[in-house]
């Protein structure tokens, strides 16, 4: 178990996901300050959706039918939450 550990730690792709982690959190949290929320969430209830999308044309990560139709709905919620406000 400590291998594991100690493989970890010692992998800078381990620190390099990190360290973006709290670049990625900073960057929201200065988002969040300038824009407003009515903007923000519907952008981020977009990130599932297009990161599913890039996967499967930088990737070629197979895309199921559900899967299909679970990114056409958030994308429909989405417009349509946006359109309400």
């Amino acid at each position: 178990m400590s291998r594991f550990i100690w493989a970890a730690v010692s992998d800078v792709w381990v620190w390099a996901g990190g360290a973006l982690i709290i670049v990625s959190a900073a960057m929201w949290y200065a988002a969040l300050t300038r824009l407003p929320l009515s903007f923000m969430m519907p952008a981020a209830a977009l990130i599932a959706p297009i990161t599913v999308i890039f996967a499967y044309f930088l990737l070629r990560e197979p895309v199921s039918l559900g899967q299909a139709s679970a990114i056409l709905v958030i994308t429909a919620g989405v417009a349509w939450l946006s359109y309400q406000q």
